[in-house]
């Protein structure tokens, strides 16, 4: 444990200097997973590390790898394997305290155990399933694993390799070609057999497959080659177990971080090729363009894009706001008023500029958006508090602020805004136009 990691966000402070205990994520089957590796002899340190990174990745579903675990079934079928090693410690600070863990794979135990676990959490439960498949005493004959076909196969030359004896030789194996025998051909070797668990899981069904399969013998079912928790005094295979252990499927917890949500009420925006108006500023000033024409009581939304001039930084969109048209801020459909047309009062929707230095309306501030970064919005008018006159960013007074607040954040980035109206009854949005 010589790797620190800030505990909030799991970056990298101080790189470890090897993956003894380490973990990956990995996404497999539209579901997102966590694996942690943990070697022998568990520490305290090592134990709590394991529970944060699980903790830390709560939402991804949990493999906890480790040395030691679940000793060896004495069932004929593999089940009912006991913790062992680091078991206990491990099911206590790690399993049992992390709902997300429905695997744990072990090994240091000669044989195999299979443990499914039922863990209550709060008001439901989960299952763990947790599994021993160590098969180093395991043991092959050498006459099957340095048959001239494997040899063949593993590279070596047949006619001075893998060489059987014959006459009073006979029964002897040179497997290197040197001119000595270094094999019997009835010696049993450990490890020889190269058996390893294929985990085939079926997200639909929360169920997990496991097919014991040996790459390098091409068999699949290790019980044959079984000489128990001591290879080495047992010459012979036990029947210890009856080939159930190898292949069967339990079930399992997995999660499908399926989100919900509930709501009194959605409104969709469809989209239209109505553009309200471009402008371009300076870097860090807003901009803002006049929609007229609105119909009161209509539902409306808007988006804006901006780019920078030299178009390095590309398009940079965002959803401005939807609102309904009101008050002096809409016009009527069948008489469009023209800019300029202010009303005494300031009511009207008249030409002010976008700045706020209306030309159009009076000094109490008719036409006046109020969008000149609060640096001169007082000069004609009071920053268009006097009417909605279908400027963008004062058109309904619910979103005056809204849409200032927007195309500053967006122009910061230096550029152009255009600020585009798609629009079908009562909804509307943008898309991306080129600017100038």
């Amino acid at each position: 444990m010589d790797e620190e990691t800030d505990p909030e966000t799991g970056e990298v402070l101080t790189r470890g200097e090897d993956s003894s205990n380490n973990y990956v994520l990995f996404s497999a089957g539209g579901l997102d997973f966590v694996a942690v590796g943990l070697s022998y002899g568990v520490t305290q340190e090592e134990s709590d590390w394991a529970d944060s990174v699980f903790t830390r990745y709560s939402d991804r579903n949990g493999i906890l790898v480790t040395h030691g675990y679940v000793s060896s079934s004495s069932e004929p079928d593999g089940r009912t394997g006991k913790l062992g090693a680091d078991g206990s410690k491990l099911y206590d600070e790690v399993v049992r305290a992390n709902d997300n863990v429905f695997l744990v794979l072990g090994g240091h135990f000669h044989g195999v155990g299979t443990s499914v676990e039922t863990i209550a959490a709060g008001q439901g439960s989960h299952k763990v399933v947790q599994l021993l498949a160590d098969y180093q005493g395991y043991m092959v004959p050498a006459e099957t694993i340095f048959s001239e076909e494997r040899c063949a196969a593993a590279g070596l030359d047949t006619a001075t390799q893998c060489v059987f004896g014959t006459g009073e030789d006979e029964g002897k194996i040179d497997v290197d070609g040197d001119g000595s025998w270094e094999h019997l051909t009835s010696d049993k070797l450990a490890m020889g057999a190269s058996f390893l668990r294929m985990l085939q899981f079926n997200t639909e069904d929360n169920t997990m497959s496991v097919d014991t399969y040996s790459p390098f013998l091409d068999e699949f079912g290790a019980t044959p080659y079984d000489h128990g928790s001591s290879p080495k005094t047992t010459p012979e295979p036990i029947d210890r177990y009856n080939g159930a252990e190898d292949n069967f499927t339990v079930p399992i917890n997995l999660s499908t971080r399926t989100t919900s949500f509930a709501t009194d009420g959605m409104t969709v925006a469809t989209p239209t090729d109505e553009v309200i108006g471009t402008e371009t500023v300076p870097s860090g000033t807003p901009a803002a363009v006049r929609w007229t024409g609105l119909t009161e009581g209509t539902m409306y939304a808007w988006t804006a894009s901006s780019t920078e001039a030299g178009g390095e930084s590309g398009v940079l969109e965002q959803f401005g706001s939807m609102f309904v048209a009101q008050g002096d801020g809409t016009t009527d459909p069948g008489e469009p008023e023209e800019p300029g047309d202010s009303d005494a009062d300031g009511s009207g929707g008249g030409g002010g500029d976008a700045d706020g230095a209306g030309d159009g309306g009076d000094a109490d501030g008719g036409s006046g958006s109020g969008s000149d970064s609060g640096t001169d919005a007082g000069e004609n008018g009071d920053a268009g508090a006097g009417g909605n006159d279908g400027t963008l960013p004062n058109t309904g007074a619910e979103i005056s602020g809204v849409v200032i607040a927007i195309a500053a954040l967006l122009l910061l980035l230096g550029g152009g805004l255009a600020i585009f109206a798609r629009r079908r009854r009562i909804a509307a949005s943008a898309e991306e136009k080129e600017l100038t």
